[in-house]
C-alpha cells in the first residue's frame, strides 16, 4: 500500500513544482514595485536634493513598503486558495485509493 501513495504523493509534488504560484508571487512583487517605482524615484530625487530629512525619507520608504506589503497579502489569499486545493486533492485520491 506504500507504492500507491508513493505514487499519489509523487503526482502533488508534480503538481505543486509545476505550480504557477511561485511565478504569480514574483510577478505580484515585481508589478507592485512597478507601480510604486514613480514614487520611489521622486523620494530618492527629494532625499538627494534635501527636500526630505533622512526621517522623513525613512518614513516614507516604510509607507511604500506599507504598501507594497498589502499587495502581497492579497496574493496570499490566492496562495492559500490553491495549497488549500492541492491538500484537497491528495487526501481525495487518497481517499479514492481506499474505496
Amino acid at each position: 500500500m506504500t507504492d500507491p501513495i508513493a505514487s499519489i504523493l509523487e503526482q502533488i509534488t508534480t503538481q505543486i513544482e509545476d505550480s504557477e504560484i511561485k511565478n504569480q508571487l514574483a510577478h505580484a512583487l515585481q508589478a507592485s514595485i512597478e507601480k510604486q517605482q514613480s514614487s520611489i524615484e521622486e523620494l530618492l530625487i527629494e532625499r538627494k536634493n534635501g527636500q526630505l530629512t533622512e526621517a522623513e525619507f525613512q518614513q516614507e520608504l516604510e509607507r511604500e513598503k506599507l504598501i507594497t506589503h498589502a499587495e502581497m497579502l492579497r496574493w496570499q489569499i490566492t496562495a492559500k486558495a490553491e495549497v488549500q486545493n492541492i491538500v484537497n486533492k491528495t487526501f481525495q485520491a487518497l481517499a479514492d485509493l481506499l474505496v
